[in-house]
């Protein structure tokens, strides 16, 4: 994958990491609510993201080898 894949892969996925309820705690707002979701949707979004381009490179990667022989 290229720098660009890994980082927004690595950033989007403490995004989701960071949405993650800290414990038993009703004093979420539902701006705060509606703030994790969003975050955990764009991360759950770039982390399919990455997982499509890393399968999208392996397989340039080996059409390219196979065509060096």
């Amino acid at each position: 994958m290229s720098i660009i894949g890994i980082t927004l892969f690595t950033i989007c996925f403490l995004f989701i990491v960071g949405s993650l309820p800290e414990g038993v705690s009703s004093s979420y707002t539902e701006l705060d609510i509606e703030n994790l979701e969003a975050s955990a949707g764009i991360g759950l979004m770039v982390a399919m993201y990455g997982i499509a381009y890393a399968i999208t490179a392996l397989v340039v990667s080996n059409k390219n080898l196979k065509g060096d022989n």
